[in-house]
């Protein structure tokens, strides 16, 4: 079963523009993983500080793995960009709906 994790990131005042970046960077990183299949990357309109990261997982034993295989060094960069941890949520995907055209 797919699963979705989501963090919720706040930059320390002024470095979104650098977490924007640096949260991009890891999106490359994951993308080549096994069990990895895509992401979204969120901003809030009202804080340019303040942004999700969803990653979608084809198993939870994938995205700890990935985590393990990147270790601190690739969350390194976001890591320093934070005014705090991310919270963290990990989801059952249930139902994925499109627009119909």
């Amino acid at each position: 079963m797919t699963i979705v994790r989501c963090y919720l990131m706040n930059a320390t005042e002024g470095n979104g523009p650098t977490l924007r970046q640096a949260l991009i960077d890891l999106a490359a990183m994951l993308a080549p993983l096994p069990g990895f299949e895509g992401g979204e990357l969120l901003a809030d309109r009202l804080d340019a500080d303040s942004y999700v990261f969803l990653e979608r997982w084809a198993t939870i034993e994938s995205q700890e793995a990935a985590g393990k295989a990147l270790g601190k060094d690739g969350f390194a960069a976001v890591m320093a960009c934070l005014d705090r941890r991310p919270e963290a949520w990990t989801l059952d995907a249930m139902v994925r709906f499109e627009a119909r055209r």
